[in-house]
């Protein structure tokens, strides 16, 4: 099964899992998605990076979130196991299955105010932070349970972040953000809050 792991030579790297069968040997296609290094590969590459995820054979069903770069060149795609896939000027800085964890409930992220890095969120409010996105904590660290965080929203100045409920709730890390209320603290009753920006 593919999976981006982590990008090399200006290529995603895409990493294949052993099967019952012992390892899957590389076709000249899944060699040119490794990023071989080939100047014909590369070529070929950028081309069909240019295209939609199908249209370089990776197969994917659960994106659930996008996050511009600062300058609107690129973005990153996030998959709800934690899979990143880099387009345009956007850079790759890490993803967490490169983690080696395995987790299914992401459900958003936001790039840094340089575009150095990225943050993803879990629905239970735990936060991964890769490149130059700090870490400022999670609902997890301050053992705050809860399953319907459904966004984060960076502060203007990069130092903090807020995590959104589908309730309305707001939990506030770092510095940059204030709180100003939520609406479980104005006695209004949400369930479907879908996300912020």
């Amino acid at each position: 099964m593919a999976r981006v792991g982590r990008r090399r030579s200006g290529y995603h790297h895409i990493g294949y899992h052993r099967t019952g069968g012992g390892d899957r040997r590389h076709s000249d296609r899944e060699r040119l998605l490794a990023g071989d290094g080939r100047r014909d590969c590369r070529r070929l590459w950028e081309r069909q990076r240019a295209r939609r995820l199908t249209g370089v054979g990776v197969k994917v069903s659960d994106i659930v979130a996008i996050a511009p770069t600062f300058d609107g060149g690129g973005y990153w795609l996030v998959g709800r196991d934690g899979g990143l896939f880099a387009f345009g000027d956007a850079k790759f800085h890490g993803s967490v299955p490169g983690l080696h964890l395995h987790v299914s409930d992401v459900v958003g992220m936001v790039s840094s105010p340089t575009s150095g890095g990225y943050l993803l969120v879990g629905s239970d409010g735990g936060v991964f932070a890769f490149g130059q996105g700090h870490f400022h904590g999670s609902l997890p660290g301050m053992k705050v349970h809860v399953k319907d965080i459904r966004a984060i929203l960076p502060s203007s100045s990069g130092g903090g972040y807020v995590l959104v409920g589908a309730d309305g709730g707001a939990f506030i890390f770092g510095s940059g953000v204030t709180f100003k209320g939520s609406l479980p603290g104005e006695g209004i009753k949400a369930t479907d809050i879908v996300g912020s920006r």
